[in-house]
Parts: structure tokens; sequence; C-alpha cells
């Protein structure tokens, strides 16, 4: 599975595939960020392993903390429990 999304004032436009991410733009509107993921889905709709995402944060680091799974791997985030 990967993943592609869209990033304003923090929106974040990110492309992974296999948790990796392809992509990542930053917008300061949402309307940019809708834009770019529209662009996005098309360019890469007959691949099923790429998600296209826009995700809303206040800073990068909020982003990361509570969207975590598109920056780290499954064994990256059950080792912070552990």
């Amino acid at each position: 599975m990967s993943t592609l999304f869209p990033w304003v004032d923090r929106y974040v436009s990110n492309t992974l595939s296999m948790g990796r991410i392809l992509r990542q733009a930053s917008f300061t509107d949402s309307l940019s960020a809708l834009r770019a993921r529209f662009a996005a889905e098309r360019e890469y709709h007959d691949q099923p392993g790429i998600e296209v995402v826009v995700l809303n944060a206040d800073s990068e680091d909020a982003l990361r903390r509570t969207h975590r799974r598109y920056f780290e791997s499954v064994e990256e985030i059950m080792r912070a429990f552990v």
C-alpha cells in the first residue's frame, strides 16, 4: 500500500508506496492541496498500492505525531509502545 498526500498551513500531500513517501508537498490553502490531491489521484489511478491523502496540522511535528502511520513503519510505531 502506498500513500500520496497533499499539505496546508500544513496541508500535506504525500504519495507513499510500501510505507515510504514517494512525494510530499506543502500548501498554505486547502484548495491548492485538494487540487494537488486530485492531480495525484489521476496520475496514480491505475496503481492500487498508492494512497493519496490530504492532511492538515499546525506543524510538521504535529502531523507526524497524529498521522505517524504515513511516516513510520509498523515496527517503528510498535517500538514506541514497548
